[in-house]
């Protein structure tokens, strides 16, 4: 059974596989990937180090004892063979869950050309590639036959998900992963940046701006020319325009002239919270995201929330939750926008409420610091009754906020920059509000929290935290890169790695004693958690 442990230096992540050269797994790597074998003893590297968390070998990872995601060198799992069958051994995966089963990591090792033996790999990697993709779309395609489902489809009846189980939601990201990497692959490096369409989010904000979804029959059609009469504009540009998006499968022409709603737009006319997300992506983000180095040419500290690219793109000096707010449309469409974007077990209120030791709290009071609505807060009061919640939030967002009957659950008015008014809180949560703001806003929060802080007061901070550059598959990396970059665009605001936690702490008071990370299973948020020893 090999032995994995994860070692730090420089602060580049490094893992290290061990295992018996003689090993079916060692023989695999040195066959395959082309890593020397060199020794039995667990304390030394066997194997090449490396930045990534998958490979093929036929076993799975299992995490034993606690972890802090990152930043722990004492992190040791392990590795239990699995294997199937023989034509699909070299298929399953060790997945090391950091910082958790959501994020999947593509397995591609980095060799230098000293490390490499004579022995050539007798695979290309397009060649691995292709076989992966084969071998884990049939698991799927079995599957779903035999369970009488629909495969996955264009069609505007296509099943909006498959449903998977999560051993073949694996394998659907191992095709997602491979397939994006042959394509790019086999692109070349020329049409990799030749692809790169300036205007791909041109079609979406067409159909954004006029309601496109909702003014072609879910289950009918409709023609060119009688949907540029009902929007009044020009038929050639609409066409143009909508053709554009049907070649990204964004609604379909079953005949010349004819519209007809794909799966992907009538998702768009259905559901509504979608719809909101596309107009805030194509209104809001794409003119900000577009102003972007304009703003860093003009404000290079890039440290004011007024200071971004959507200022330049609004010609406003106000932040950007600000500016929303005072158009009521614009601040509803946002609104439904996050809805979606939050919608999903990732950003479960279970994660907060059962990852954390709240029973043994007793009648504690814990303070959610810019709770909204009190969802978070109702969700500990129901499993945990004697607890005492306060829910902190501006005073326009207390006005519209209801108490239940029953939850000992408060609401208090209040501007997490000012001096905190519930003194001697045993927690309290900020959840995912930190990512909203820049450094030195995030350390002035901190600070106006110190005067009612009791020696032993706990502050949990739900949200994200980064992995290490190049650990994660290219496609998680793309959506978790595009994620911090948009808090750039709108509030100079960023996703933070666990040194950047830390650093916040230690510059808000050094009496701030970080007591760790954990990320629950399936969340993308972590919990992070320091005390007051002051």
């Amino acid at each position: 059974m090999p032995l994995v442990t994860r070692h730090f230096h420089s602060h580049s992540p490094r893992l290290y596989l061990f295992f018996r050269p003689s090993s079916a797994a060692a023989l695999r790597l040195r066959h395959l990937y082309r890593w020397p074998v060199r020794s039995e003893n667990a304390t030394e590297a066997v194997g090449r180090p490396l930045g990534i968390s998958r490979c093929h070998l036929g076993a799975t990872a299992y995490i034993v004892g606690r972890a802090d995601s990152y930043d722990v060198d004492r992190s040791v799992l392990l590795f239990r063979t699995a294997r199937r069958s023989a034509a699909t051994s070299l298929s399953l995966i060790i997945r090391l869950l950091l910082p958790s089963p959501s994020y999947s990591p593509s397995f591609r090792p980095h060799r230098s050309h000293k490390d490499q033996p004579a022995m050539a790999s007798p695979q290309s990697r397009i060649a691995e590639l292709a076989a992966v993709v084969a071998t884990h779309t049939q698991r799927i395609d079995s599957y779903l036959s035999e369970k009488g489902l629909p495969p996955p489809s264009f069609e505007a009846d296509g099943p909006k998900d498959l449903g998977l189980p999560p051993d073949l939601e694996q394998s659907r990201s191992l095709v997602l992963d491979a397939s994006q990497e042959l394509n790019d692959l086999l692109q070349g490096p020329r049409n990799l940046l030749f692809n790169h369409e300036h205007n791909r989010l041109l079609y979406l904000k067409l159909i954004s701006r006029f309601n496109l979804a909702r003014k072609v029959p879910v289950d009918g059609e409709i023609t060119f020319s009688d949907l540029a009469a009902t929007i009044g504009i020009d038929y050639a540009a609409l066409c143009r325009i909508l053709r554009f998006g049907i070649a990204f499968r964004v609604f379909r022409e079953p005949r010349p002239g004819v519209v007809a709603h794909s799966a992907a737009s009538r998702q768009i006319a259905e559901d509504a919270n979608l719809a909101d997300w596309v107009g805030a992506n194509v209104d809001e983000m794409w003119p900000s995201a577009e102003k972007v180095v304009d703003a860093l040419s003009k404000w290079p500290l890039a440290e004011e929330p007024n200071q971004t690219g959507f200022s330049l793109a609004n010609g406003t000096d106000k932040p950007f939750y600000l500016e929303l707010s005072e158009d009521p449309e614009r601040a509803r469409r946002f609104g439904g926008a996050m809805s979606f974007f939050t919608t999903g077990p990732g950003y479960s209120l279970h994660h907060l409420t059962d990852n954390y030791s709240w029973d043994s709290l007793g009648a504690a009071t814990v303070v959610d610091v810019g709770g909204s609505h009190g969802d978070a807060a109702f969700a500990l009061a129901r499993k945990y009754p004697k607890l005492h919640l306060v829910v902190q939030e501006l005073p326009e967002v207390v006005a519209n906020s209801k108490e239940e009957a029953g939850l000992d659950v408060k609401f208090l008015a209040h501007d997490f920059f000012e001096e905190q008014p519930v003194k001697d809180a045993d927690v309290y949560i900020y959840r995912w509000i930190f990512h909203n703001w820049p450094d030195k806003y995030c350390i002035k929060i901190l600070k106006a929290l110190i005067p009612a802080l009791k020696r032993g007061s706990r502050v949990l901070i739900m949200d994200f935290v980064m992995p290490p550059p190049c650990v994660l598959p290219n496609s998680v990396e793309r959506k978790l890169r595009a994620m911090d970059v948009t808090m750039l665009e709108i509030g100079n605001s960023k996703e933070r790695d666990l040194d950047e936690w830390k650093s916040l702490f230690e510059q808000a008071d050094q009496r701030f004693a970080f007591k760790g990370v954990q990320q629950p299973p399936g969340s993308n948020l972590a919990i992070l958690e320091a005390a007051w020893e002051g």
